[in-house]
């Protein structure tokens, strides 16, 4: 199957002109470089938000076992809105928003809204966490 692939290949490649080789190659060589900048930068973006998230789970854990809760609520908002701004469209990553209002409430009130991205607070809005704002 393979062969007989190849051989389709090299057929089809000497019938096409010398022009057209080079259009194709040219086309080829810059369309790879995209795609792969744009899975470079995806992937890199899930890292972000894995650290981010992780860096919050640590000063939670803190906060519960050595009782350093001093500006977790800063630490989880600013977690959560660096998530929302690396993946405002992928699901579970604003689910983990959620799950951050579910944890402490109270974090999402008397907030330093002057700090925080407009998409964030309307993206607050939108999924029906209630927060209130410093004035």
């Amino acid at each position: 199957m393979k062969e007989k692939l190849l051989t389709i290949f090299k057929t089809t490649w000497k019938k096409i002109k010398t022009l057209d080789r080079a259009l194709i190659v040219a086309i080829i060589a810059v369309i790879v470089p995209y795609f792969t900048w744009m899975e470079d930068s995806s992937s890199n973006d899930k890292k972000d938000a894995y650290e981010i998230y992780s860096q919050y789970l640590k000063y939670r854990n803190d906060c519960e076992n050595k009782n350093l809760c001093s500006g977790l609520d800063d630490i989880t908002l600013v977690s959560a809105e660096r998530i929302h701004l690396l993946f405002s469209d992928d699901v579970g990553w604003n689910e983990t928003i959620r799950y951050m209002y579910k944890y402490e409430p109270a974090y999402f009130t008397e907030m330093e809204c002057r700090t925080l991205s407009r998409d964030f607070l309307n993206y607050l809005r939108k999924i029906k966490i209630p927060f209130t704002c410093k004035q």
